[in-house]
């Protein structure tokens, strides 16, 4: 079906000119509108999570780290992340970096027996690998 049926001969060559400048405007706005946002949603160095090793660094030196060295740290931060599920792995590196008590938050994660699964690989995983 022609979109163009019911417009004006004059608009045969250049069927926008049968368009409402209002409309193009309208258009153009939602395009725009569209594209910033998705530019706002995208992920930049300002908003992204930090490294292990930044979070190593800060736990470090506000004295939470207990015993654990620089490359300790690093080398239990990549066991988390190959070994736990997103939610628990954000609640342990959100407790990691900021020092917040996230435990009522893991007790509330669904699936309680796959949490605390997830939480005992983690452990043995860190004492045979990292140690």
């Amino acid at each position: 079906m022609d979109v163009f049926v019911h417009c004006p001969k004059r608009c045969a060559n250049s069927p926008l000119s049968c368009v409402s400048k209002g409309f193009l405007v309208k258009v153009a706005l939602i395009f725009l509108l569209s594209v910033g946002t998705l530019l706002l949603t995208l992920p930049s160095p300002s908003n992204a999570a930090p490294s292990g090793k930044q979070v190593c660094k800060k736990m470090i030196a506000e004295g939470r780290a207990n015993v654990w060295s620089l490359s300790e740290c690093q080398c239990q931060y990549r066991v988390a992340d190959v070994v736990l599920d997103e939610d628990i792995k954000t609640l342990l590196f959100d407790s990691w970096y900021n020092g917040t008590n996230n435990m009522k938050a893991v007790k509330k994660l669904p699936n309680q027996r796959r949490v605390l699964k997830q939480l005992k690989t983690f452990r043995r995983s860190g004492a045979a690998n990292c140690e």
